[in-house]
């Protein structure tokens, strides 16, 4: 707030309170452009004094206090309040957006209407809290974050603070909330959506008074429970929350982030929240231990038998920097709307989550900037201090196959990480000279086979950051300066898989020598299996185990040009493939001379008494050319001889990216009827695989 603005924020608040009424009826008749809202108002004609105060009194008190105690979380509350008025689920984030400006530009009027022309000063500094709203959100909506809330009101309290977060790169929610507390109407409510595309679920059991049981487990009355009469109790309640996640985890494949709790009570009396904190405190304080040791396990357990899909939002952290007493505070009371500070922090938490969704979760490449990135000081002109930290972070997502590179103005003879974590080997690029770095960006993107969509880069200096991103749009750029990009990071290097064994920094590597040595080849041999051969190419196909499955599905999800019929899927649906004896789910990984290519190929065969149908067959661009797909097929041909079956079908569906495998079944002996390729399985004929392939197969052809 200027200090021409603050001049008038008493006189703001003086003619709030003055003339509350008349706003306020201004107010309740803003939303009549929204259908469900001018039918409230048509049903509450007798008693609109009561839907008034009910509906938007609140709106009132959060402007005045937004000018009187100069706190930004009440604008984010008249937001949120005016945003829950918007849903609906017919619409887009953008039509909700929409919604809001239009009911901005209504409320600004509600509220101009009433101002006398004696205070028409203060008629700027209102207008301004309206117009920089709608300025806010006339950002065009780039991303749509599906998300589904389930718990108490603290997700009412987060909604406005998320929403402005979130609309600050560029996103905007379309949320989806369940609030009911009754444990079988909250799962048939969750089979009602199952399978719905969410980007992410929030699970808050124990928030406010969500659980009661839980609330009167900690209930002051139960001041003297014995420690093992509560670890019972709480036992049970936490039977009930593993039942409800679980139901989530079945019914959606997106990440899902479950809260312990910090046991907070809300109370609007200062001395009753005083006198009931301090009486139960103990009581609070061994549940708080007793549900995050068990949510901690419950976590493990299930990420462990699925995939790594469960994580813990840790409200305990707050504690450390806020008591419980603060956080149960209650920044406004009304009969509808009661907000404490917990819920503002937990805000910024999943602010941070989804924008890690939003714009790091699935990019492939990070590239750093050197001086004041990686380490404080210019290493041209002397001694450096590593930032050890933020390598660690690097490192850490490195180890999850996240691949780093350097883009840097600097000379390469200064370049050492003495005192630091990183090392050159840790890098799959390195653009260090004295080039525009803009300059450096397309080479990478040759050299690594990558797309610009799929790179991070991480630098110090704003103005080559905005270079970077007006020049090459699709990266995505963070301020080496802000230390929120730092915890993004870590948060992105949690989200990923700890059982992802493969080094692609050294697949990276492997495959730019296996480059040169077929170059070197190729000067002096023609015939290609020649040249092939001297890779020693060794193919392994085996079936799917249950471990394996995440990566499968990533695999089917990311693979784009040699995609038999553009599919995708879901953990949900492989997992059912492997539980169906109709089924069977083959992996093909490679190697060769130069090191381990990993997984390279799925294909999923769909089966009965007299055929076999292809339902998914993807294959990774980087074992092009080697006719793996021919081997692979060649061991569905010999499947279907050693069990009798007389045809196989594959299907092959045109889309943007996958002209690659245009011909893979009429290459193969199948007869193209449109789009369908059929096999006729003769009885004895042997198939003979590409002569410089060594084709080793484990799959159990008697289970098939």
């Amino acid at each position: 707030m200027s200090i021409l603005e603050k001049k008038y924020r008493l006189e703001i608040g003086k003619w709030l309170i003055e003339d509350n009424a008349s706003i306020a009826k201004n107010l309740a008749y803003s939303g009549s452009f929204i259908p469900r809202i001018k039918q409230d108002i048509d049903n509450n004609r007798n008693t609109f004094d009561e839907y008034i105060v009910r509906e938007v009194a609140c709106l009132i008190d959060y402007v005045r206090f937004f000018f009187t105690q100069e706190k930004a979380h009440f604008r984010a509350l008249y937001i949120g309040e005016r945003l829950k008025m918007c849903y609906d689920s017919e619409c887009s984030a953008q039509d909700r957006n929409d919604r809001l400006i239009e009911f901005m530009k209504r409320d600004k009027k509600a509220f101009l209407q009433i101002l006398p022309k004696e205070r028409s000063k203060i008629n700027d500094v209102v207008s301004s809290f309206f117009d920089d709203i709608i300025l806010e959100f006339q950002v065009p909506v780039e991303k749509e974050l599906r998300v589904l809330f389930i718990g108490d009101c603290i997700h009412q309290d987060v909604m406005g603070s998320l929403s402005v977060l979130i609309m600050q790169y560029g996103a905007a929610l379309s949320p989806h909330m369940i609030a009911s507390k009754n444990v079988f109407q909250l799962r048939a409510e969750l089979k009602n959506i199952e399978g719905y595309k969410f980007d992410a679920v929030f699970y808050s059991p124990l928030s406010y008074e969500y659980n009661l049981n839980f609330s009167k487990l900690i209930h002051y009355r139960n001041v003297f429970m014995s420690g093992f009469k509560l670890a019972e109790s709480v036992t049970e309640v936490f039977e009930e929350i593993e039942t409800i996640t679980d139901a989530i985890l079945t019914s959606f494949d997106c990440p899902v982030f479950i809260h312990n709790t910090a046991c907070i009570i809300r109370d609007e009396s200062r001395i009753k929240l005083l006198v009931k904190s301090i009486l139960t405190m103990r009581l609070r304080k061994q549940a708080v231990e007793y549900i995050h040791k068990r949510l901690k396990k419950y976590i493990e357990d299930r990420n462990s038998v699925r995939f790594k899909q469960l994580f813990l939002v840790d409200e305990r952290s707050l504690l450390s920097q806020n008591n419980s007493y603060e956080l149960g505070k209650y920044i406004y009371k009304s009969a509808l709307q009661h907000p404490t500070k917990l819920g503002m922090l937990i805000a910024k938490e999943y602010n941070n989550i989804l924008f890690v969704l939003a714009n790091l979760y699935g990019k492939k490449l990070i590239v750093c900037d050197l001086d004041n990135t990686l380490w404080d000081g210019v290493i041209g002109e002397g001694k450096v201090n590593h930032f050890v930290e933020r390598q660690k972070v690097l490192l850490n997502l490195k180890s999850k196959g996240v691949l780093l590179a350097i883009n840097s103005k600097n000379d390469p003879k200064n370049i050492h990480w003495d005192g630091g974590v990183l090392s050159d080997d840790d890098f799959v690029y390195k653009a260090i000279s004295w080039q525009p770095k803009i300059n450096a960006f397309p080479k990478m993107e040759s050299k690594l086979n990558l797309k610009m969509k799929d790179f991070v880069f991480i630098d110090d200096r704003a103005d080559e950051l905005d270079l970077v991103g007006t020049v090459h749009s699709s990266i995505k750029c963070l301020d080496a300066l802000n230390l929120d990009t730092w915890y993004q990071l870590g948060l992105w290097e949690g989200l990923l898989d700890d059982a992802n064994t493969m080094d692609r920094t050294q697949m990276y590597k492997e495959r730019e020598h296996r480059g040169d040595f077929l170059n070197q080849i190729e000067e002096s041999v023609i015939d290609e299996a020649e040249i092939f051969k001297n890779l020693d190419l060794v193919l392994s196909l085996k079936e799917v185990q249950k471990n394996e499955l995440k990566r499968v599905v990533e695999l089917i999800n990311r693979t784009n040009q040699f995609n038999m019929r553009g599919s995708r899927t879901s953990f949900n649906e492989a997992q059912s493939w492997l539980n169906s004896e109709d089924f069977s789910v083959l992996q093909a990984s490679m190697k060769d001379k130069f090191g381990d290519m990993g997984v390279v190929s799925v294909i999923v065969l769909e089966k009965n008494e007299s055929n076999i149908k292809i339902p998914i067959f993807v294959l990774s661009c980087r074992v092009f050319g080697y006719k793996v797909e021919v081997a692979i097929l060649n061991e569905v041909k010999r499947i279907a001889q050693q069990k009798g079956i007389e045809t196989i079908v594959g299907e092959y569906i045109e889309t943007a990216s996958n002209l690659p495998c245009s011909k893979v079944y009429s290459e193969s002996s199948f007869t193209m009827e449109g789009g369908e390729g059929v096999f006729n399985v003769p009885k004895k004929v042997v198939f003979d695989d590409p002569e410089w392939l060594q084709v080793i197969t484990t799959i159990h052809i008697s289970q098939q």
